[in-house]
């Protein structure tokens, strides 16, 4: 007769972390720690690629575009811990940026702030910075690019903020 498989705690509860984040064009998948499998709420409407279910292992990153007309094909990129530290500094009220132009950095803080803010200046957007700075303190950063980068900020409302270049 079989004999029942007693398991551990450790194989019941592995342990996971892992980081989704959706937006209008893609849907990104971190995973930080154990395994994640990808799948679709809809088999009908899931590309035969995500149908057998893609396995993402730890320090992998898929991401799925969703305005593509093509079958969905994740992109997996294998990162480093540096890097996974840079992607999920968010939780921890921080954003870490390396050469990343100014239009990413501003998605990002408008994604986690009512302030808003608005880039007047197509040139100014691809701007590339590098550095960290507090999620949450919209303010500060607007104040270090008046400062420091000749940008110029107006309110608009109450939580609106349009940048520019500044003008001679």
């Amino acid at each position: 007769r079989d004999q029942p498989r007693s398991r551990g705690l450790g194989d019941v509860y592995k342990r996971q972390a892992f980081n989704v984040r959706f937006d209008a064009e893609a849907v990104e998948v971190l995973v930080a720690e154990g395994v994640v499998k990808l799948g679709s709420s809809s088999e009908s409407s899931a590309s035969p690629e995500l149908r057998t279910e893609p396995r993402l292992e730890a320090h992998e990153r898929a991401i799925i575009s969703l305005t593509s007309q093509d079958l969905v094909v994740p992109q997996v990129a294998v990162l480093s811990k540096g890097e996974i530290q840079r992607v999920l500094a968010w939780q921890h009220g921080t954003m870490t940026f390396a050469s990343k132009p100014l239009v990413e950095i501003i998605e990002e803080l408008n994604r986690l702030n009512d302030m808003q803010l608005t880039i007047v200046d197509e040139a100014l957007a691809l701007e590339h910075f590098s550095g960290s700075l507090q999620s949450n303190n919209v303010e500060g950063f607007v104040s270090l690019l008046e400062k420091g980068y000749d940008v110029r900020a107006a309110l608009r409302g109450n939580l609106e903020i349009l940048l520019s270049k500044a003008v001679d």
